[in-house]
């Protein structure tokens, strides 16, 4: 078993007997995700856009674009003439494997940080203290472990920049990281429809049942696609198998201000093309 997984289970099971202690620090979950791949027209220079930067201001430039051999998605820069505050997003491609941005990127994916491990073992405690006896253990079927969030630019498909948390799927648990730390929830069935197809259902900490598909695309490199079905709609996940899989570059973000997400122009993705097999590979 992946020593990550086997930590997950190590700890799920040791801290059942002492998970009182840590049921006051349940914590809500943080459910507001940046959309995937949102369908974005031409973005106009100056405003929501990603013009080319020239001196002090800014002028429409075509995207992408390339500068001393490095992939721009946007670049752009203004200053306020009465504050004196310079705006500025730039989003550049990163392929070097060994480069700092990715090691902050594998950094935000492990659980082997001293917060994450904390915040695992609490709210593993807790879970347990909810659900006691609840853990059961599942054939995943050759299912990777661990899952990077991908996004589609151009054509491409990138890691994802701004989202830079991991989806782990262990023989008990759904652990989705985010902000404040990874959380896990109960896996309650496991199922593999056809080959490349799992469906699974989980219990999470409090107590809502969730229902996922994971398709992996038909393609040489590890490329899937997590659907949550919710009441009003279904939730669409575009995934790489790895904790930074090599297969793809990473557009990094330099910015002012928290960016929002539409300054680049992600691709609509056609996710049920993707479910059959019919996307681009």
């Amino acid at each position: 078993m992946h020593r990550t997984a086997f930590c997950f289970l190590a700890s799920v099971a040791a801290l059942a007997c002492c998970s009182g202690a840590a049921s006051h620090r349940i914590r809500s979950e943080a459910r507001a995700q940046k959309r995937l791949a949102p369908e974005i027209g031409r973005i106009a220079a100056g405003e929501s856009g990603a013009p080319r930067r020239d001196g002090g201001g800014t002028t429409a430039g075509k995207v992408p674009f390339e500068r001393s051999d490095t992939l721009f998605f946007c670049d752009r820069s203004r200053l306020d003439s009465v504050t004196g505050f310079r705006d500025y997003c730039r989003v550049f491609v990163d392929g070097n494997r060994s480069s700092a941005n990715y090691d902050r990127l594998r950094r935000a994916a492990s659980l082997d940080t001293e917060s994450n491990r904390r915040d695992f073992e609490e709210l593993a405690a807790a879970l347990n203290a909810r659900f006691p006896g609840r853990i059961r253990r599942f054939d995943l079927r050759g299912c990777p472990e661990v899952w990077q969030r991908l996004v589609s630019v151009a054509g491409e498909y990138y890691l994802d920049g701004l989202n830079r948390y991991p989806v782990r799927i262990t023989d008990s648990l759904l652990v989705e990281q985010m902000q404040d730390g990874p959380w896990p929830s109960l896996l309650e069935t496991f199922e593999e429809p056809e080959p490349g197809h799992y469906r699974f259902r989980v219990r999470t900490l409090h107590d809502e049942t969730r229902r996922f598909d994971l398709y992996l695309a038909d393609s040489p490199r590890p490329i899937a696609l997590l659907v949550e079905h919710g009441d009003a709609a279904e939730r669409y996940r575009l995934l790489a198998a790895g904790e930074a899989s090599p297969h793809f570059d990473l557009p990094v973000w330099e910015s002012a201000k928290m960016p929002s997400g539409n300054e680049i122009p992600y691709d609509a993705v056609d996710f049920e093309a993707l479910m059959t097999g019919k996307q681009r590979k």
